[in-house]
């Protein structure tokens, strides 16, 4: 089952936060919801914001990423943006809200969801931005229970919603949470990594990719893709069961031959119309602390340290605007959308435009560039931060 990928909006106003409680459970938590085909992270949070609280705000901040594996269908990725209100009253979102407030930090409202306490910490600290956390919860339900399951067991129950909510959600797992990147203050424990086997590109939700900076005496680690003949970070798709730090640093290892230790998230980039159903990326930023660089794996023809001001001119146009932000020592979460300009069929699978390449009788660089990058400038719209 794949992961889930969505939003939180911490809506900050003179120091107090706006939690939403929601019907279902009558647990408090903060706004947010999914990310929908053909919109950035950004542009969620901004949706998710106003549908649930009735608030137009503008975003200040990534905070960082939450990561839920192995719990179910509702494991999965969040982008935590930190907010102000511009204009609206608060108002509840009928059918799913029914309860909202500004609270102080040292007076929020029980029950909380549980992973909502370490989020709001870090969105109240202005000082913590980049960060990457893995929450633990045992999941009590069967691995293939839907929503509509367990809505159905909860009104069976014969407990409320809240003490429902609390016994089936509420148990921690072995680990509680795991910072697994420090971000900008310093924190965080390393995780172990795992290897998990690979995923069709036929589901219409959005897409969840991670991409590596993997940095030493001014240089940056780049691999050779076997599939296009460009040059680009590190990196690939989140696997079922891991979290986005995890996959960091197993995409690094596996095209690489390096270990290594992930310092800070930078930001995430959305390309809405990537197969039509939209790209988001994870970049973090780290360096090498062990294992040893090899050349060739079934997915690169190469891997080598490029200086930061003379990266290759065969590098992937969306990799180079990447690495441009690394450069600049952009100092705050950023959400960035970027637009390739999609020319395939939603339907079509990898292999489908592999065979596409292979009859085109152009080079694998030529057909990269004519069929996944628009003509001219590679589109990009700083969504939120970047502050140096």
């Amino acid at each position: 089952m794949p992961s889930t990928l969505g939003v939180n909006v911490a809506i900050i106003d003179q120091g107090k936060i706006l939690l939403t409680q929601r019907e279902d459970f009558e647990v408090w938590c903060l706004p947010g919801g999914g990310i929908d085909p053909g919109e950035s992270a950004a542009q969620a949070a901004v949706r998710e914001a106003w549908e649930e609280t009735g608030l137009q705000v503008e975003l200040t901040r990534l905070v960082g990423a939450y990561s839920r594996p192995r719990s179910g269908q509702w494991g999965g990725h969040i982008f935590l943006f930190a907010a102000r209100p511009l204009s609206g009253k608060p108002s509840p979102q009928a059918g799913e809200v029914i309860g909202i407030d500004f609270f102080s930090p040292t007076d929020l409202p029980t029950p909380l969801v549980p992973w909502m306490p370490r989020r709001i910490t870090d969105a109240l600290d202005e000082s913590i931005t980049g960060v990457a956390w893995r929450h633990s919860r045992e999941w009590l339900f069967p691995p293939d229970y839907t929503m509509k399951d367990v809505l159905q067991q909860r009104d069976q129950s014969g407990l409320s919603r809240r003490d429902f909510y609390l016994r089936f959600f509420g148990q921690p797992g072995e680990e509680g949470d795991v910072c697994e990147v420090p971000g900008l203050n310093g924190r965080g424990i390393e995780a172990s990594s795992v290897h998990a086997s690979d995923e069709s590109l036929g589901a219409q939700e959005p897409a969840i990719r991670v991409n590596t900076a993997v940095l030493q005496d001014g240089k940056v680690l780049l691999v050779r893709r076997e599939d296009f003949d460009l040059w680009a970070l590190p990196g690939g798709r989140v696997e079922a069961g891991e979290t986005l730090a995890q996959a960091a640093r197993r995409e690094v290892y596996e095209e690489s031959g390096l270990e290594v230790r992930l310092s800070r998230l930078l930001g995430v980039y959305s390309d809405p119309g990537w197969f039509q159903r939209g790209l988001h990326v994870a970049v973090f930023i780290g360096n090498a602390t062990g294992g040893s660089l090899r050349q060739h794996t079934s997915e690169t023809t190469g891997a080598r340290f490029f200086p930061l001001d003379a990266l290759p001119d065969d590098l992937q146009p969306e990799h180079r605007c990447r690495l441009e932000h690394v450069r600049q020592g952009l100092a705050h979460g950023v959400a960035w959308r970027q637009s390739s300009g999609w020319r395939f069929d939603s339907q079509m699978t990898r292999q489908q435009i592999y065979a596409l390449r292979d009859h085109s009788g152009l080079e694998r660089a030529e057909f990269y560039r004519r069929h996944f990058i628009q003509s001219g400038p590679l589109e990009e719209e700083l969504e939120v931060g970047g502050d140096g």
